[in-house]
C-alpha cells in the first residue's frame, strides 16, 4: 500500500494569503513556513532567528563562560540584520528593535515584537496594552 503525501498550501510570497487557524502553508520563493493563527499568519522561526534570540539572551544573562559580551553582541548585530518581520501579511526586512520597558512603543500593531533590554528577552503585543513573552505570559 502506497503512502499518501500530505501537501500544504503553497505559493509565492507576493500571493501569501491569511491562512485559517491551524492551517499550514509554505512560501516557495523564500522557504518560509507559516501556520494560521488567531491574529493572522504565524511564521515558524528560522535557525538564524532562533540563534539571535539565544545569543541575545546570553548577552543579557552573560551565562556562558569563555564568551565575552562584545563577541556575543557582534553575533547579535550580524544576525539582526537578517531578521524578517511579518505584520498583517506583509514582509519587510528590518533590524529587531531594542528598547527598555519604560520606552515600550504604543502605536504598533497587534503581533509587534521588540527585544526588551530591561527584561532581557523579546516580547510581543498580544492586545491593546497587553505585552507577552515567548511563553504567552503577560509582562
Amino acid at each position: 500500500m502506497a503512502l499518501e503525501k500530505i501537501k500544504f498550501k503553497r505559493g509565492l510570497e507576493a500571493d501569501l494569503p491569511t491562512f485559517d487557524i491551524a492551517e499550514p502553508g509554505f512560501v516557495l520563493d523564500t522557504n518560509q513556513f507559516f501556520i494560521g493563527g488567531i491574529y493572522g499568519n504565524i511564521e515558524f522561526p528560522t535557525k538564524e532567528y532562533t540563534d539571535l534570540l539565544v545569543a541575545s539572551s546570553l548577552l543579557y544573562n552573560n551565562t556562558i563562560s569563555g564568551l565575552t559580551a562584545s563577541t556575543i553582541k557582534l553575533a547579535i548585530d550580524e544576525l539582526a540584520s537578517t531578521k524578517v518581520n511579518h505584520i498583517d501579511g506583509y514582509n519587510e526586512a528590518e533590524t529587531i528593535k531594542v528598547m527598555t520597558t519604560e520606552n515600550r512603543p504604543t502605536e504598533v500593531p497587534i503581533g509587534y515584537m521588540y527585544f526588551d533590554s530591561t527584561l532581557g528577552k523579546p516580547i510581543w503585543l498580544k492586545d491593546i496594552d497587553i505585552w507577552v513573552d515567548a511563553m504567552g505570559i503577560p509582562i
